[in-house]
């Protein structure tokens, strides 16, 4: 490496200088490069301290767009990291949307706190009113009561089953998945190409991660992808890369545009929640990735998906998906 200018650690972490002791170089961080790195913007670490950028933890440290998403406004003195505290989880977006309102105390040898949920977050979040998750029980937001709810009122899903609300009770029983694969993708609206970015819904089922399917602008809202396969299948899962998932000259674009937070999964006459799909967006590892949604075995040959809100990124509120993934029960194989 002759250069740190332009490499991912320079704009996540604003390690741009390649330099430091002769015989061990490395990318290290300068007063010029933290105020534009990625971590500040989201974490607030925009000024420099023993090359790395860090918050200032004399004034809040932690102020960036992951403080006002996930409540990740302190900052530990030690060594930077920024972890939720109560106050600033019900003021996050976490709260109105997921019911996650507060949080435990601060261990920096504990496992990662995050927001959790509450009674009154659930009754005031999204997920109630959506969902009908309005009640807390073992500190998830569950749902005890359908009616009032939207997928209740707008798809029929007024059943209640494990806390969730259905069409229709789930059968017992799982099977082995298999990935479906040659399936087809159409979306109700897609943004169209510029420069070498395209963002049609075949971007959902190309089995790459650089890709994305975009909706038009300020259509992500009420937006639906319909994935078709080649057969019909017992469809027991779907997996979802949220965002757009890709580091490139323009930089960490998940972090830039937008991505799904609740969703609903059709599968033939029924429907199933997908909730709060989010997850950390930390410069400091890699978290690209899936997030898998199970499903009770349904025969169908469409997999639907519609948004139903979308988080905003630090550039763009564009809604952004780069890929569904679609498993079914192995052909021959029966319900346990």
């Amino acid at each position: 490496m002759t250069s740190c200018a332009g490499t991912p650690v320079c704009r996540a972490l604003g390690a741009c200088d390649f330099g430091g002791d002769p015989s061990w170089r490395k990318c290290t961080a300068t007063e010029e490069s933290c105020p534009t790195s990625l971590g500040c913007k989201m974490f607030g670490h925009c000024r420099l301290a023993e090359s790395r950028c860090g918050g200032d933890h004399y004034d809040g440290g932690c102020r960036g767009a992951a403080c006002k998403a996930g409540g990740l406004c302190g900052a530990d003195s030690r060594d930077g990291t920024c972890y939720p505290t109560p106050a600033a989880c019900k003021k996050a977006s976490v709260c109105k949307r997921a019911g996650l309102c507060t949080s435990d105390e601060w261990d920096a040898h504990s496992t990662p706190v995050r927001c959790d949920a509450t009674t009154k977050g659930c009754e005031d979040s999204e997920v109630c009113a959506i969902f009908g998750r309005c009640a807390l029980e073992r500190g998830a937001c569950v749902a005890t009561d359908c009616a009032a709810s939207k997928v209740c009122r707008e798809h029929g899903a007024c059943t209640l089953a494990g806390g969730r609300c259905v069409r229709t009770a789930p059968s017992e029983g799982a099977c082995e998945l298999e990935e479906v694969t040659g399936l087809l993708a159409s979306a109700s609206t897609a943004q169209k190409t510029w420069k070498e970015y395209t963002f049609g819904a075949e971007n959902l089922v190309d089995r790459d991660l650089g890709t994305s399917w975009q909706p038009e602008k300020g259509k992500g809202v009420g937006a639906r992808a319909e994935i078709r396969l080649p057969v019909a299948r017992r469809v027991a899962a779907v997996r979802i890369a949220n965002g757009f998932q890709r580091r490139d000259g323009l930089g960490d674009l998940q972090a830039q545009n937008g991505m799904l937070g609740h969703a609903l999964v059709r599968l033939t006459n029924d429907v199933y929640e997908v909730a709060d799909l989010a997850y950390d967006r930390d410069p400091k590892r890699s978290y690209f990735g899936y997030s898998e949604v199970r499903l009770p075995p349904t025969e169908t040959t469409t997999v639907t998906l519609e948004a139903l809100s979308v988080i905003g990124g630090l550039v763009f509120d564009d809604l952004a998906v780069s890929e569904v993934r679609v498993f079914a029960c192995r052909q021959g194989d029966t319900l346990r």
